[in-house]
This record gives structure tokens, sequence and C-alpha cells, in this order.
């Protein structure tokens, strides 16, 4: 179980990541 709760936390993590670098990315393009 102890994985699991690790796994779903770096998880998270990496998706929040993702959502930052997409929201930069639509940021730029609107600005250039």
């Amino acid at each position: 179980m102890g994985h699991r709760t690790v796994i779903s936390r770096e998880g998270r993590r990496y998706r929040t990541d993702v959502c930052a670098t997409l929201a930069a990315m639509k940021v730029e393009r609107l600005d250039g």
C-alpha cells in the first residue's frame, strides 16, 4: 500500500508539472 501511495503522489506532482508547462506554453503563444 505504501508503494501505491508514493506512485500516486509522484503521478500527481508529474501531472501538475505537465499542466504548468502547458499553461506556460499557452501564455507564450498568446504573448507571441
